[in-house]
């Protein structure tokens, strides 16, 4: 099976004669899964008959179900009905444990458990399974406690130490979905009345910028941003090896796997560096990203935009111009990574959208080094794709009034205050 031989096991298991064994029931379970017959596999799976033998041989029927069961609704991207499934492993297999113990730690001994019985615990694959279904139900605190004590034992995956990134970066921000919400209010507030009414902008729309003068350990394990770029400074480290941990997965990582884990371990670490206040790492991380030709479009895509941030943020707006003039911004684009965002609900998840999240970026690129024309006209080919029903991100408001002041527009920065901001008319 590890070898993907299906039909090969197939041969061999129709030669075992009695198919209603649990072991032969759960070798075909996981046969129909490894061949993306995810609802046989699923089928077959709650046919086996649930027998408690875990004092006789450390392993108990039930739990390993629920846990199949889980990877099953995880990989049909069902996380509730996938958590739901492996808390109850979990709930039943400490429950085994303790049943075990309790007589021998009476006796105060432990002379009396069988070998089997003291290596049986599978508790720590058990919090890996669930810290993941938890990430993908977008419960990251949750999923950090679980992840953090699988990575005690599993210390050498990156991909565990990329998950407990994704964890501090979701705890940060759960999704972008807000930075394309056209109801978000732009004013902090209106003072005065008559000829002498002021409108006071906000002058931040979201806190995502995490600049702080506190000394905080990133040491500490907390889902805290700190810690997020710890974990990938590991995860770049053990991604380089000739061989990887992949543990507690059998299933070894291969070479386009390992160049997509490279993508996203490096966006991570630059968005991080970017959230934090380090233009100086986040360009090194999108450096890197962008070096590779192994990348997907989505990641070179990302490296340009964190790589021109950094370079806007280190005063370098016209180096910040040439990276983004270079993005192809989701052109020809893999069919199957466009589904990707759509079914996780990724944004920008278009190209008409992708394209709008680049022509705002180079606009503000053009902005600080004066040039406002050239970043107003940018700023309508944006407005005019967002009457055609596609995402743009609501800074393009603030953009253009500030534009429009700065070139002395007065009445048309009165009339897009008054279009997008409803406090301004009251």
């Amino acid at each position: 099976m590890e070898l993907n031989l299906f039909d090969e096991c197939c041969q061999q298991l129709n030669t075992i004669k009695e198919k209603q064994d649990s072991i032969t029931m759960f070798l075909i379970g996981k046969l129909e899964y490894l061949r993306g017959n995810h609802k046989e596999a699923l089928k077959i799976l709650k046919e086996i008959p649930v027998k408690d033998n875990f004092i006789e041989t450390g392993e108990c029927s039930s739990v390993l179900i629920n846990n199949n069961v889980a990877c099953l609704y995880h990989y049909a991207k069902k996380p509730t009905l996938s958590f739901t499934s492996i808390y109850k492993a979990i709930v039943q297999h400490q429950q085994n444990i303790v049943d075990v113990t309790k007589p021998i730690q009476a006796e105060g001994s432990l002379s009396g458990q069988p070998l089997h019985i003291i290596g049986a615990s599978i508790k720590t694959e058990l919090m890996f399974n669930l810290g993941i279904s938890l990430l993908h139900a977008r419960k990251p605190e949750e999923a950090f406690d679980c992840l953090i004590e699988a990575v005690q034992t599993y210390h050498m995956n990156p991909r565990l130490w990329l998950r407990l990134a994704e964890c501090c970066i979701m705890t940060h921000k759960k999704s972008n979905d807000r930075d394309f919400d056209f109801k978000k209010p732009y004013i902090e507030g209106v003072v005065g009345s008559g000829k002498h009414r002021k409108i006071i902008l906000k002058s931040q729309l979201f806190p995502d910028t995490k600049y702080s003068c506190e000394a905080v350990s990133a040491s500490i394990p907390m889902p805290s941003l700190e810690f997020g770029s710890l974990c990938v400074r590991n995860a770049v480290l053990l991604i380089q090896n000739d061989t990887i941990d992949c543990s507690p997965s059998h299933t070894p990582i291969n070479t386009p796997h390992k160049d997509y884990l490279f993508g996203c371990i490096q966006s991570a670490g630059a968005y991080i560096a970017l959230c934090l206040g380090d233009p100086v790492v986040a360009l090194k991380y999108s450096q890197e990203l962008l070096k590779s030709d192994k990348i997907n479009k989505v990641h070179k895509f990302l490296g340009h935009l964190y790589a021109a941030e950094a370079l806007i943020l280190s005063d370098k707006p016209n180096e910040a111009i040439d990276m983004l003039k270079e993005s192809n911004a989701f052109d020809d684009i893999e069919p199957e990574i466009h589904e990707q965002l759509r079914t996780e609900q990724w944004k920008p998840d278009k190209q008409k959208s992708a394209k709008a999240v680049l022509y705002y970026n180079l606009a503000v690129a053009l902005t600080l080094r004066g040039d406002l024309d050239k970043a107003g006209e940018l700023l309508k080919q944006i407005w005019l794709s967002k009457i055609e029903h596609v995402s743009v991100p609501v800074h393009v408001v603030i953009l253009a009034l500030y534009i429009h002041l700065r070139l002395g527009q007065k009445e048309i920065a009165i009339t897009l205050i008054k279009q997008n901001c409803p406090q301004a008319k009251r």
